[in-house]
């Protein structure tokens, strides 16, 4: 089997634009009802605009503030990067989102830097899902199969920290941000400011709706604080001043799941949802959000609530080799195999983790009494040298008789 649920990190909230909001006119005339069409669709315009400003405002001031190339590259490829602009109607804000992108991409890390950083988390993931799944050094994993998923679950949640562990196993000063960057960046700080004036007045939106820089600098703050069940009581105290901010109920729902809140991490999920927050493309913070909520299901009592999450998360973030892992483990624990055989082979076509997404498949074999598949899974590990003996072991001690015998015969005939 695979194990059940995850967590892993990266920012995104977003905004809410809604692409579809122009009603057809009805037939008959009725003035009132165009009115009220079109105070509604200038209202909704309003609240989009005021969040899409937020989300960028947000994600630049945690880039400045963090002074981290990491959080650069990870807001710019899920937020600044993957707005879907199309979705704008305002050309402010669209001008807005590319001199951002313009100004980032210059500061970004070179592509060798990049795989530098992206080899060294795969490796430190890959460490915590194996051992987690199969055991350490001398370890044989005695738990039963359910309880292994569960517990590999809990270890790929903890995305920050394999993030933490890998810059900091990289040198630590790489990470910084030059001067010059963090500069050019405070300079497109103050043109936020020129912006929201130029919306506030073309909606008459309300001034609480804008964030300000000292409220970001706070709520950046308190993201930095260690202390989870501190930094989670800080940022309930801000709900008030960042209600249209689908960013801000992001950090809550997953301020809360870290402190075992399932009741106010969902409270903020469905204020997140509420915003009707539609702007990325894929928005890999809604399926994280998604996952927590599948996490605090029974996979036996509620398989069909559960199905109905996961073809959510896959429907808003579809192309996340982090979000398919959770997956395929989420699709083995509610008993849809191929579903979770599908998105491995997808991970391993992928080269994201692929020893691991083998070794995860062993386990949907051994449940199917797949006997064919099982030999040549382990057959490919072997060949190249990426299972232990003691992993061998592990797997050993969960078959079934069928391919225990399976097993012996094939030692025989060679």
């Amino acid at each position: 089997m695979i194990k059940k649920k995850i967590i892993y990190l990266g920012l995104v909230g977003l905004l809410g634009i809604q692409t579809n909001m122009m009603a057809q006119e009805p037939l008959t005339d009725a003035p009132s009802n165009k009115t009220s069409i079109s105070k509604n669709t200038e209202t909704q315009n309003a609240r989009n605009a005021v969040m899409a400003l937020n989300h960028m405002h947000k994600s630049l001031n945690k880039i400045v503030l963090y002074n981290d190339q990491i959080i650069l590259e990870d807001e710019y490829d899920n937020i600044i990067n993957n707005i879907n602009l199309t979705a704008i109607n305002d050309e402010e804000i669209v001008d807005l989102v590319t001199r951002l992108m313009d100004t980032l991409s210059a500061f970004k890390l070179s592509e060798l830097e990049k795989k530098e950083f992206e080899a060294k988390y795969e490796e430190d993931l890959n460490d915590a899902l194996k051992t987690t799944l199969i055991g350490s050094g001398d370890t044989i994993v005695t738990m039963n199969p359910v309880e292994v998923l569960l517990n590999t679950r809990n270890a790929y949640m903890n995305y920050q920290q394999t993030i933490n562990s890998a810059k900091e196993e990289l040198d630590r000063s790489q990470w910084q941000l030059k001067k010059d960057a963090i500069s050019e960046l405070n300079v497109i700080r103050k043109e936020f400011l020129v912006t929201y004036w130029k919306l506030m007045k073309k909606y008459n939106m309300p001034d609480k709706w804008r964030i300000t820089e000292k409220q970001l600098t706070r709520l950046v703050t308190i993201l930095k604080e260690n202390d989870e069940n501190k930094k989670f009581r800080q940022l309930e105290r801000l709900k008030n001043e960042f209600s249209v901010s689908p960013g801000y109920w992001y950090e809550l729902s997953l301020a809360a799941h870290r402190i075992n809140n399932k009741e106010a991490a969902l409270n903020a999920l469905a204020q997140y949802e509420s915003l009707d927050d539609q702007l990325l493309r894929h928005n890999a913070r809604y399926g994280l959000m998604l996952s927590n909520k599948a996490s605090y299901l029974d996979s036996v009592t509620q398989k069909n609530e559960i199905r109905t999450i996961l073809e959510k998360i896959h429907e808003v973030d579809p192309i996340n080799s982090k979000s398919k892992l959770f997956l395929a483990i989420e699709y083995e624990l509610i008993g849809d195999t191929k579903m979770a055989e599908s998105l491995l082979n997808e991970n391993i076509d992928d080269n994201f983790l692929s020893d691991l997404s083998k070794k995860l498949k062993l386990d949907l074999y051994i449940q199917e009494k797949d006997l064919n598949n099982y030999e040549a899974t382990i057959k490919e590990l072997l060949e190249q040298q990426s299972l232990s003996i003691i992993e061998y072991l592990n797997f050993l001690g969960k078959q079934p008789v069928e391919i225990l015998e399976f097993d012996k015969s094939t030692r025989e005939a060679k």
